[in-house]
């Protein structure tokens, strides 16, 4: 796209916010450690399935192949149609959007002209699309919907992997970083939801999550 990308990843910046969000990171991190340390110490631990793929054990000593695929990747290995869309907000960020427009053989509409409602996946704090996607095909909401009928887009938050874009700023520089909470409140999720109304066609909303 025609954006600014950065050289390299970004330092982090001494803001007030990224200081609490990496503490948030850091308290993350530590009930990971937590739980892999407890499923060490039970019987259970060889079958432990996150310890096995902590260990790059699953399926016989192989990694999970989705380790290494993005949102798109994720979605396509899985047989979803997906699209890869970008909305630019006033601030000329670009944010990166998945949109998976039907579902497979089991979706309720298939082969029917009746409109498809809108539905809007947002990530939460420190994430990405990815979280609506990672697990199989009956356990990750995204396909769960799609398959229902409904027309699904994944929004991606200013920052996060796949919205890195600025028309004017280079992620390199502090302005890229300086957006607030209310900047994603106020600018950046209207502008991915209108995005996705105007592409679909759809007058509103059937859900956001």
């Amino acid at each position: 796209p025609p954006f600014l990308v950065p050289s390299s990843m970004p330092s982090p910046r001494p803001t007030s916010l990224l200081l609490a969000l990496t503490a948030l990171l850091a308290l993350s991190s530590l009930l990971v450690c937590t739980h892999a340390s407890l499923a060490r110490n039970t019987e259970s631990a060889s079958n432990d399935v996150f310890a096995m793929a902590m260990r790059g054990a699953w399926r016989g000593g192989a990694a999970d192949a989705d380790v290494s695929r993005n949102v798109t990747e994720l979605i396509s290995s899985k047989g979803y149609p997906v699209e890869d869309h970008y909305a630019i907000t006033p601030k000329g960020y670009a944010l990166s959007l998945q949109r998976i427009p039907r579902g497979l053989a089991r979706d309720r509409l298939r082969g029917s002209t009746e409109p498809r409602p809108v539905v809007f996946l947002q990530h939460g704090v420190l994430d990405s699309a990815n979280t609506w996607v990672i697990n199989s095909k009956t356990e990750s909401l995204a396909f769960i919907l799609a398959d229902a009928g409904y027309d699904v887009w994944l929004g991606n938050d200013i920052g996060n992997c796949y919205s890195m874009y600025n028309t004017h700023l280079s992620p390199d520089s502090d302005e890229f970083w300086s957006f607030t909470w209310d900047d994603l409140a106020s600018d950046s999720l209207p502008t991915a939801i209108d995005y996705a109304l105007g592409t679909s066609g759809a007058a509103k909303l059937a859900a956001y999550i």
